[in-house]
C-alpha cells in the first residue's frame, strides 16, 4: 500500500543531477636524431651548428571531481541531507542543488521537490518563518545508525533508545519519533507498513509547517 504523507502541507517530490571530466592531453614534439654520423666538413668552408630545438613536455589536465553540493549524500543525518539542512532559507535550499520546483513560493509554508526522491508524495518543507523544517530521506539513503526504507521494526528498536510511538499501529497514521533528545533540535520521524520502515523524514523541533 502507497500513501501520501502529509506533514502540515500537501508535498510533492521527485529526480536527478551529475558531471564529468576531460582526460589528459598528450603533446608530441620533434624527434631529435641521435647517435647518427656527422658528415665531415670541408676544409675550406667553416661548419655552421643549427642549436637544438627542446620539445615540449606532454601537458596534464587533471579531472575535476564532482562538487559537494551535486554529488549524492551517502547519509541522512540529523541535520539533514548532505548540503540541504533544516533551518536554511529557500534560497540557500535552491543553492546546493538537492530541490528544485517550489510550490506555494510566498505562503507561510511551501514544498520543494528533493533530488532525486524518485518517489511521488514526499517533499522538503520551508516555513517562512523557520527556514527547512522537514527533509525525507531517500529509500536508499540510511541514518547514522543504518536505519533507511526496508529497515525492519526489530532494527529501528535496536537503533534509537528513546524510540516514542506505536510500533503496531496497523494504519501507519503516525510516525514513530526517534532522536529527539540529542540536542541537535530536529528528530526522525520514521513511518512503519508491514513491519518495515516505508520512509523517513527529519524535522526541526517545533516546526511550524
Amino acid at each position: 500500500m502507497r500513501r501520501t504523507y502529509m506533514i502540515a502541507v500537501a508535498v510533492a517530490g521527485v529526480t536527478l543531477v551529475t558531471g564529468c571530466a576531460n582526460g589528459p592531453e598528450r603533446v608530441a614534439g620533434d624527434a631529435v636524431p641521435h647517435g647518427g654520423a656527422t658528415p665531415a666538413a670541408s676544409v675550406s668552408v667553416a661548419a655552421s651548428v643549427t642549436p637544438a630545438v627542446t620539445s615540449p613536455s606532454p601537458s596534464r589536465t587533471s579531472s575535476t571531481p564532482k562538487s559537494s553540493a551535486t554529488a549524492a549524500p551517502r547519509q541522512f543525518t540529523p541535520a539533514g541531507y548532505g548540503a540541504l539542512k533544516l533551518g536554511m532559507s529557500g534560497k540557500q535550499a535552491l543553492a546546493t542543488g538537492l530541490v528544485r520546483n517550489q510550490s506555494g513560493s510566498g505562503d507561510a509554508c511551501s514544498t520543494f521537490e528533493l533530488i532525486p526522491a524518485k518517489r511521488k508524495g514526499v517533499s522538503v518543507v520551508l516555513s517562512k518563518r523557520m527556514g527547512i523544517v522537514t527533509i525525507p530521506a531517500p529509500a536508499w539513503v540510511p541514518t547514522p545508525e543504518g536505519i533507511r526504507a526496508g529497515s525492519t521494526v526489530k532494527q529501528v528498536q535496536d537503533a534509537y533508545s528513546d524510540l516514542d510511538g506505536d510500533v503496531n499501529d496497523p494504519l501507519n497514521t503516525f510516525p514513530l519519533i526517534a532522536n529527539q533528545n540529542d540536542g541537535d533540535d530536529s528528530r526522525y520521524l520514521i513511518y512503519i507498513e508491514d513491519g518495515k520502515v516505508d520512509a523517513v523524514f527529519v524535522e526541526r523541533n517545533g516546526a511550524d509547517c
